[in-house]
């Protein structure tokens, strides 16, 4: 599978094509009305990735706050309330609750984001597969109703009973794919990650090489010079830059990841910004309420004493939580990243050692040994292990950030994975078909592209 911030060759011999990520707005190509593809962490209303006119931010708001959501049904990071990352009793919301508590789902077995109540992101004890389905076949959903990355209506994100497809259609809009082996992202022309020329789009490209986009407005990962991760000055682009240096950014407004001095993952004085910095420091934050990787103190990944936040903090210590139930990267124990003994969750730790779970089973970066992202003997599970080595995997088809030999992040010659390695060599990619970070030259994070 390939990540969200990876170049991602796209071969084409005729019109320019444009690859979204979940975290952008997206404009699907239509001779009609627009299509827009809804992210995890967007408004869905209906339309996805629509708010009031705002600055192309996922996380949105219909307020002019970021982070703030309408009363909308199955938005997850949303609000009915006015505070951010609050949902009512909502049905299939990835990160949400039937209960009232964030991220409680009931005991289901290694899907993240599941349910086995009639909720969206519910699944049949399948094969470790998030975003999955009742079928039997991985990332594929019945008609079902709010489900992040799926559709039975002919909007995009529509999939058809696809082989481990996320963000897919059927209708040929962008994120179109034919029945093909475990690409996100990809198509309905036979090539990986190509798009028609869009408006918008993260990591596309309107000149047929990988991650290169036009003068876009607000593209993550482009580029209009022919070096990667390089950007136009555009208006709020994650990851981004105006200089020639990945991650770099102009002065934007409320962007994850960006700069406004010329470093990389530095903001200016934003409100409600994951990963920001209000200080010139990058992952530093304003006092803000429930924002994820947040600080009121000034010291990157601290939150004030908030409810069931992801990698938040009570204590003043990043990645802490209060005693909450099930939630990832969250803690008990005034530990980051520690969790009570809970059931499937990721990232979490009953023995009070960051990254370690109790055994479970096909849960990602997690552990029985004691030992941070570890796991036992699973099939198809990301970062995990079945030799006792973090981020290793069995001879699995098309799992990120896996591994058949022992090396982390290595993976057998599968197809269209990204992070992996038929080399032994983390992050290299044998000449495969679309994978992001990959390389074909044998070194990790090396592309043989423009860009």
């Amino acid at each position: 599978m390939p990540t969200q911030n990876a170049l991602l060759p796209a071969p084409l011999t005729s019109a320019p094509l444009c690859i979204p990520t979940r975290n952008a707005l997206l404009p699907a190509p239509l001779t009609s009305a627009p299509l827009w593809m809804p992210t995890r962490n967007a408004l869905l209303d209906g339309t996805s990735n629509v708010s009031t006119p705002l600055d192309a931010n996922s996380e949105c708001s219909a307020t002019g706050t970021s982070n703030v959501c309408t009363s909308l049904d199955a938005n997850s990071e949303c609000s009915a309330t006015g505070t951010s990352n609050v949902c009512t009793p909502l049905d299939a919301n990835s990160e949400c609750y039937a209960t009232g508590t964030s991220n409680v789902c009931t005991p289901l077995d290694a899907n993240s984001e599941c349910s086995a109540t009639g909720t969206s992101n519910v699944c049949t004890p399948l094969d470790a597969n998030s975003e999955c389905y009742a079928t039997g076949t991985s990332n594929v959903c019945t008609p079902l109703d709010a489900n992040s990355e799926c559709y039975a209506t002919g909007t995009s994100n529509v999939s058809t009973p696809l082989d481990a497809n996320s963000e897919c259609s059927a209708t040929g809009t962008s994120n179109v794919c034919t029945p093909l082996d475990a690409n996100s992202e990809c198509y309905a022309t036979g090539t990986s990650n190509v798009c028609t020329p869009l408006d918008a789009n993260s990591e596309c490209s309107a000149t047929g090489t990988s991650n290169v986009c036009s003068p876009l407005d607000a593209n993550s990962e482009c580029c209009a010079t022919g070096t990667s991760y390089v950007c136009t000055p555009l208006d709020a682009n994650s990851e981004c830059s105006a200089t020639g240096t990945s991650n770099v950014c102009t002065s934007l407004d409320a962007n994850s990841e960006c700069s406004a001095t010329g470093t990389s993952n530095v903001c200016t004085s934003l409100d409600a910004n994951s990963e920001c910095s209000a200080t010139g420091t990058s992952n530093v934050c304003t006092p803000l309420d429930a924002n994820s990787e947040c600080s009121a103190t000034g010291t990157s990944n601290v939150c004030n004493p908030l409810d069931a936040n992801s990698e938040c903090s009570a204590t003043g210590t990043s990645n802490v939580c209060t005693p909450l139930d099930a939630n990832s990267e969250c803690s008990a124990t005034g530990t980051s990243n520690v969790c009570t003994p809970l059931h499937a969750n990721s990232e979490c730790s009953a023995t009070g050692t960051s990254y370690v779970c109790t055994p479970l089973d096909a849960y990602s970066e997690c552990s029985a040994t004691g030992t941070s992202y570890v796991c036992t003997p699973l099939d198809a599970n990301s970062e995990c292990s079945a030799t006792g080595t973090s981020n290793v995997c069995t001879p699995l088809d098309a799992n990120s950030e896996c591994s058949a030999t022992g090396t982390s992040n290595v993976c057998t010659p599968l197809d269209a994975n990204s992070e992996c390695s038929a080399t032994g060599t983390s992050n290299v990619c044998t000449p495969l078909h679309a994978n992001s970070e990959c390389s074909a030259t044998g070194t990790s994070y090396v592309y043989p592209i423009g860009c």
